[in-house]
């Protein structure tokens, strides 16, 4: 087989385009389709940071997977990667001979590498390569079967997805103490980030930041599942951080926020049940979010 080193593997869509052609292993499970609803032509192989795996050559006890389902309203996607490492930090293991499909409401669809301009869905700070554009959920849960069918039989793991939600959250005043965040038909807990935001001060210098660096307590706070509160005055003092850090590329100065749009991310997990007979660290989770964009004037 033709196996061929290469750079750190990817974390970003573009970047793991970007490597695509530098490490790659042969073989035939690279001969499987590419992940594109459209259909299929010619083949793809996998990206390593080193010397990919063929999956035959290895127990399924050498194999630490990672499955995801992701729903965000307008597009779904069930993920798979493999690595021989228990701490997964690349995927580095390639189907040969081993065949993984997701099976949901009576329907088979087979999960393959992505085609050169379909980006895979960036969701996790690392993107497993393995992919299947799903319908996206309309309503209730969806229950999901991982099948990684080998030559010594056949790993079946499950996963719930969870129902779909809104997210709502009006602009508000950014002299004001707090803005309602409202998520309605979630049925656990929800997890909410700040995606990213850009805030323009009064100096008329802006900034844009992922996260919520710098904020001296929680920027969200819950009174219950489907009510929050996004902390305006906690979130200032990290975008005024901002501000003040890219008014000068030496000497911050002080930086007031005066307008500022906000995007924010919340999450229903759910964690299924894996195969026995996987690795240690083996996991398979599923994710319904929404994102939503709000202004503080």
């Amino acid at each position: 087989m033709d196996h061929r080193t290469g750079p750190l593997l990817a974390t970003s869509a573009a970047s793991f385009l970007l490597v695509a052609s530098l490490a790659a292993c042969g073989g035939g499970g690279g001969d499987m389709p590419f992940a594109d609803p459209n259909g299929t032509s010619t083949t793809q192989h996998l990206t390593c940071t080193s010397t990919c795996t063929e999956s035959d050559t290895q127990p399924s006890s050498a194999l630490h997977v990672e499955y995801f389902v992701l729903d965000d309203g307008q597009r779904a996607q069930a993920q798979a990667g493999f690595s021989t490492h228990p701490v997964i930090l690349n995927y580095n293991v390639e189907l040969e001979g081993d065949v993984q499909d997701v099976i949901h409401g009576g329907t088979t669809q087979r999960l393959a590498l992505p085609r050169p301009g379909n980006l895979p869905w960036d969701f996790q700070i690392l993107t497993p390569p393995y992919l299947a554009d799903l319908a996206s959920a309309k309503s209730g849960t969806t229950d999901f079967t991982f099948q990684l069918t080998r030559s010594t039989g056949t790993l079946v793991s499950t996963v719930t997805l969870p129902a779909p939600f809104t997210l709502a959250i009006p602009s508000g005043s950014i002299a004001g103490q707090s803005v309602p965040v409202t998520l309605s038909g979630v049925t656990a807990t929800p997890m909410l980030d700040i995606v990213t935001y850009t805030c323009t001060a009064t100096n008329g210098i802006s900034a844009t930041q992922v996260g919520a660096a710098g904020a001296p307590g929680p920027v969200f706070s819950r009174v219950d599942d489907g009510d929050w509160r996004f902390n305006v005055p906690n979130f200032l003092v990290a975008a005024n951080l901002a501000l003040s850090n890219a008014s000068s590329s030496v000497t911050p100065t002080a930086a007031t926020a005066r307008n500022c749009s906000v995007k924010v991310d919340a999450r229903v997990t759910n964690a299924g049940q894996l195969a026995t007979g996987f690795g240690a660290g083996s996991s398979i989770t599923a994710y319904q979010s929404r994102e939503v964009t709000f202004s503080l004037n």
